[in-house]
């Protein structure tokens, strides 16, 4: 069992070793911490001395540090540096830090013991840091193996559950639960196991918090997303000091589920978000035009943003075609053979099934108070960039 002497002593015998390569090798401090530095001795020598000088060098004195803390910092690393890494002898340490050799021996005792304390709290974060990489490799391997298929599930549905799955925890730690939602029952694609699984880890670690009063779930539709946020509520006057909130778990399922958490805290409380996409709704829009490559161009671009494109070249058919569709909205070009785009614009809101669908005319020819007299709702010069187009049937579709 490592105790504050063993630490000391190995640390000390470490730093009088420490360019001497076979002696670090079988070193029992290197034998004890072998699984964090690697399993090739000569790597595993290498990463022991970086780590024992970039402790060597976070033991430097610190704006913050009160006068004396910085004087026992400032003679700590000066003993270290010199004696161990430059091999500077105790003769000249007494002379740089003008001390007596009863001094440098206390003071070198000093640095030695705070040397061995931050090196233990080093290879202790490297240890919880090795295991949280395990936990999660574990985790994605776990929900690889459970081959989880996307699909559309309500998210209210999914909430209630992971609710109902934490009651009796948060009974047991007398944490008072609130469900709070303004958002009509609504599907979302994604992974539903994950989200459930998620909540349920961040709601158990939220309970599970000494200063946890309250907790509150909340739906909400935002602009970039459902919003579903775990709210942890406490008096003002607790300290806001989180132990491990949100757990480790829940960044493994949201990277795996292709969310994104937000945590935001502020006095007497701590609010963890899963923003979840909200499927766009899908437009149908015809567009009447006799350029093929046009309408590929249009119809790759839109259909990233919810649009569904339904190119017509044939102008004599466009009017029965469109009225079997019933789009949401109508992209009409001029100059076509046969029948051009202002003949197709009349007979378009002639039809009373068509009549309301919005128009908009695109055209080299520069006639839009001509194009606004017969119908069109919206008149576009060409050439048009596909980005303009889509603003323009934003603004259309409102």
């Amino acid at each position: 069992m490592e105790t504050p002497n063993t630490i000391s002593d190995e640390t000390r015998d470490v730093l009088v070793h420490l360019y001497d390569y076979a002696y670090l090798a079988r070193h029992p401090l290197l034998t004890r911490y072998q699984h964090l530095l690697g399993d090739n001795i000569a790597v595993a020598v290498q990463r022991l001395r970086r780590l024992v000088l970039d402790t060597i060098e976070s033991l430097q004195p610190r704006s913050s540090d009160q006068a004396g803390n910085a004087i026992h910092r400032a003679r700590a690393y000066v003993i270290l540096y010199n004696k161990y890494v430059l091999g500077q002898d105790t003769a000249a340490l007494e002379q740089e830090l003008s001390l007596g050799e009863r001094q440098i021996q206390r003071e070198q005792r000093r640095a030695i013991d705070a040397l061995a304390f931050a090196l233990h709290e080093r290879l202790t974060v490297l240890a919880e840091r090795q295991d949280a990489n395990h936990t999660h490799d574990a985790l994605r391997q776990e929900i690889a193996r459970a081959g989880t298929a996307s699909e559309m599930f309500d998210v209210v549905d999914e909430i209630e559950k992971a609710l109902a799955s934490v009651t009796a925890l948060a009974q047991q730690y007398d944490v008072h639960l609130e469900w709070r939602t303004d958002v009509a029952r609504i599907a979302v694609p994604g992974f539903p196991s994950l989200f459930r699984q998620l909540l349920v880890a961040a709601l158990s670690g939220a309970v599970r918090q000494p200063q946890a009063r309250r907790i509150v779930v909340r739906l909400r539709r935002q602009r970039d997303g459902m919003q579903c946020s775990v709210t942890l509520v406490w008096s003002p006057t607790d300290a806001p000091a989180l132990d491990g909130f949100p757990p480790d778990t829940c960044r493994a399922l949201a990277e795996a589920l292709g969310t994104e958490l937000r945590i935001d805290q502020a006095k007497g409380r701590c609010c963890l978000a899963i923003v979840l996409p909200i499927p766009k709704e899908e437009y149908t829009i015809a567009v009447v035009e006799d350029n093929e490559d046009l309408i590929g161009l249009y119809s790759r671009y839109l259909s990233r943003h919810g649009y569904r494109l339904v190119g017509l070249t044939d102008s004599t058919t466009a009017v029965e075609r469109i009225v079997e569709l019933a789009p949401d909205a109508i992209v009409l070009d001029i100059m076509m053979r046969r029948v051009d785009g202002w003949e197709l614009l009349q007979r378009l809101k002639a039809e009373p099934s068509l009549w309301q669908t919005p128009v908009a005319v695109c055209s080299v020819l520069n006639e839009p108070e001509l194009a606004t007299s017969l119908g069109a709702d919206l008149y576009l010069r060409k050439p048009i960039r596909p980005t303009e187009l889509l603003e323009n049937l934003e603004q259309l579709l409102r």
